[in-house]
């Protein structure tokens, strides 16, 4: 699992499955992720259908954003419509924006940020889990 985890925020990803036979056929239904944030008082949980793909996108986007504080990463769901975005300002500050929908249609919107020195570890944790 992969988590940020500040004073008011913790996001959290965990891929529990990716299927490489499925994404080589082009099925792009390939991989689940346990998705997790807490913002201020409010929490939500929800599990997500993607691709490998999307998943891969969204880990280089965060590792270029970390190096150069620009640019723009997202996450989306195919099944219900969960969606994080991530972007960075010049200061080396990550805004993690996006909306949770669970199976039950029950909606989280939450808008938070973090600095810099969260993302190493959540990085490294979120590109150990696609190593294949």
């Amino acid at each position: 699992m992969a988590k940020i985890c500040s004073d008011n925020f913790v996001f959290s990803i965990d891929v529990t499955s990716m299927d490489l036979e499925q994404g080589a056929k082009g099925n792009p239904y390939n991989s689940t992720c346990d998705i997790q944030v807490i913002s201020d008082e409010f929490s939500g949980k929800t599990e997500i259908t993607t691709s490998i793909k999307n998943i891969i996108n969204f880990v280089n986007e965060l590792k270029s954003m970390y190096d150069t504080f620009k640019g723009k990463a997202t996450l989306v769901d195919f099944d219900f419509g969960t969606k994080i975005n991530v972007e960075c300002d010049y200061r080396g500050y990550f805004i993690f924006e996006g909306v949770l929908i669970n199976q039950s249609f029950q909606k989280l919107q939450f808008k938070n940020s973090v600095d810099q020195t969260y993302l190493s570890d959540f990085i490294r944790d979120l590109s150990l889990q696609i190593e294949w």
